[in-house]
């Protein structure tokens, strides 16, 4: 991959050239109705038709990441396109979108590789010319920094009493790794939103062309509040995302005895016949990947559950897999 040069731009969708064309065709009808001498009202509604997808297709172009073009050099990467290095030893994290996953486990379709570094962040979109997105996330993730973040002080105490009984090679630490913004959730329920209460507030307006109708006023007022109520979806999504990517400061220690966690308020030690069951939560909403690579881990306690985010410096599904080994064997 050294040397290797990166051409990446986010790409608008293969659902464009179909809003084109029926923006065109609405256009045309509107044309001929207005030509033909029809009812104003007529052509003023297939005007409205017309603008809709021609509007989703303005505020999905004004959502896009910024194209980049990289060459990944001996020392960093070397950002082409502004003429700036970004040194490998700079680097804090490397996700997929914010998300930390095995290469072989990366999302399909591919999401954006996030470089969070110490002059900022780096998001290479998810069409690239040149090396493939799979083989750049697995290069930079293999250069990115491995210098261990101390755990917090409510568990290292935990943590040291269990390797001194069971040994280090029995007890798993995880730390949290630095927050990235994740910039792909909720965006497409937003774009849609915004789309919409544009789309309503010009068939409101359409009104002083066509003078009253009660269509206009009707598809004006369902723009507006389903483009508003899917705008607020969006928005909180996104805001979830943000929340989960800023948390900082929290651990895991797991041994043969028993499950240790600090993650924001989250805080205590849970045996392992505590634990009635494990689970990847979010089986639709917050899957990444049909091949399983999720945000949320759950186990499953009396009356409770305790989830497990995606903010450490090992996938969920490494965690998974010593949660499950220790879990419902006897501590030695």
């Amino acid at each position: 991959m050294i040397g290797a040069e990166i051409k990446a731009r986010d790409p608008l969708g293969a659902g464009v050239p179909v809003c084109i064309f029926l923006s065109a065709a609405a256009a045309v009808l509107a044309v001929t109705v207005a030509g033909s001498g029809g009812h104003r009202e007529d052509a003023v509604g297939w005007a409205l038709v017309a603008t809709l997808p021609l509007l989703y297709i303005l505020v999905r172009t004004a959502k896009r990441l910024p194209p980049v073009h990289l060459r990944l050099a001996e020392t960093g990467i070397e950002r082409l396109d502004r003429f700036e290095q970004i040194a490998y030893s700079e680097i804090e994290t490397v996700t997929a979108d914010g998300r930390l996953v095995r290469p072989e486990d990366y999302p399909d379709p591919p999401v954006p590789v996030a470089v969070r570094h110490t002059g900022g962040e780096l998001f290479v979109p998810a069409r690239t010319a040149g090396a493939g997105l799979i083989e750049v996330y697995r290069h930079l993730l293999d250069r990115c920094p491995t210098g261990e973040a101390p755990l917090p002080e409510e568990i290292q105490r935990h943590y040291e009493s269990e390797v001194e009984a069971f040994g280090a090679d029995r007890v798993f630490a995880f730390r949290s790794r630095p927050s990235a913004k994740p910039r792909v959730a909720g965006r497409r329920r937003r774009c849609i939103g915004i789309a919409l209460m544009l789309w309503g507030t010009l068939g409101l307006l359409g009104l002083t062309f066509s003078g009253e109708s009660g269509v206009l006023i009707g598809l004006g007022a369902m723009g507006l509040m389903f483009g508003f109520l899917i705008w607020l979806l969006g928005v909180a999504r996104s805001q979830k995302a943000v929340a989960a990517s800023k948390a900082s400061g929290g651990g895991i220690v797991i041994s043969p005895a028993a499950f240790a966690m600090v993650q924001g308020p989250l805080t205590g030690v849970l045996k392992w016949e505590e634990i009635r069951a494990v689970r990847r939560a979010g089986q639709q909403h917050l899957r990444l990947s049909s091949r399983g690579a999720h945000r949320v881990l759950a186990l499953q306690l009396e009356g409770t559950t305790v989830m497990i985010a995606d903010l450490y410096d090992t996938p969920l599904g490494e965690i998974e897999r010593h949660v499950r080994g220790y879990w419902r064997l006897p501590a030695d």
